[in-house]
């Protein structure tokens, strides 16, 4: 999952996350005196504002020549913003902005206060957007799951287009059949909100709504994934947006099975 992770009680997980996130930032922001800026230009140099634990620099996983670990160092995570800016905007449609045109590099805030998941090739051979990889990405999420105790897994998928009439079906599917139960609901900020209730349930053709659901959003359902309330509209990259919560506690017992209760099966 593109998305966030977090230790969270269930009742005010929208708010705790924003302020977790916020403190970290705005703590050390204050320190050097650079409260709104500090974040970006940090990342913009592949750079952390936490010091790097130890376990950023062991394998979480091996599968054949492929490794998962953290970013460790600026280097790792420059690479990780090149590969993204060559994915967003070289070969989907993002925008970029001239500072991320002239670096070739999609920079974030988020970049210098969240830990980087990264596959890494040892032979230099092989296709990546394959079964493997994304088993062991999987396998990843799951190991920093089991190692830090986290209850939730949080972040979002996107439809493309940014016409939500033309969505109608499958956001009122996801809607209707996956709100997250009133405990763990969020939803989108609301000078974004989209609303996703387009369709009055009993219009809903159920085959029809999940063909048309992508790909990654159907297996995040059938992990066990609820969707927040509200979807949200990213002219930039030119999607529409929806919040994932996949509380660990409700994931699948299958998929448990697949990696292991302690996350083993390809561990390093």
């Amino acid at each position: 999952m593109n998305g966030l992770a977090a230790r969270l009680s269930a009742p005010r997980i929208a708010d705790n996350i924003a302020n977790a996130v916020n403190a970290r930032a705005q703590a050390y922001a204050s320190f050097v005196g650079l409260p709104a800026l500090f974040p970006k230009i940090t990342a913009f140099g592949g750079l952390s504002i936490q010091r790097p634990p130890a376990e950023w620099r062991e394998p979480l996983g091996r599968l054949g020549p492929l490794e998962i670990r953290l970013a460790s160092s600026a280097v790792d995570i420059r690479r990780a913003q090149r590969l993204r800016y060559k994915v967003f905007y070289q070969e989907m449609s993002a925008a970029p902005g001239p500072v991320n045109r002239v670096m070739q590099r999609d920079v974030d805030g988020f970049d210098a206060i969240c830990d980087h998941l990264l596959v890494f090739d040892g032979s230099l051979l092989h296709a990546y957007r394959n079964k493997r990889t994304v088993e062991l990405l999987w396998h990843g999420i799951c190991t920093y799951v089991v190692r830090h105790g986290i209850d939730v897994l949080i972040g979002c998928a996107s439809f493309d287009g940014t016409d939500p009439d033309k969505l109608a079906l499958p956001l009122s599917y996801l809607h209707h059949y996956a709100s997250a139960p009133e405990a763990w609901r969020l939803g989108a900020q609301p000078h974004r909100y989209v609303e996703m209730n387009r369709l009055p349930k009993r219009a809903i053709d159920l085959k029809a709504a999940l063909r048309d659901l992508p790909p990654l959003i159907k297996g995040y359902l059938r992990l066990g994934a609820y969707v927040g309330q509200g979807a949200v509209i990213d002219r930039k990259f030119g999607t529409t947006d929806v919040a994932i919560i996949l509380p660990v506690a409700a994931i699948n017992a299958r998929y448990i099975e697949h990696f292991g209760a302690i996350a083993e099966r390809h561990a390093a």
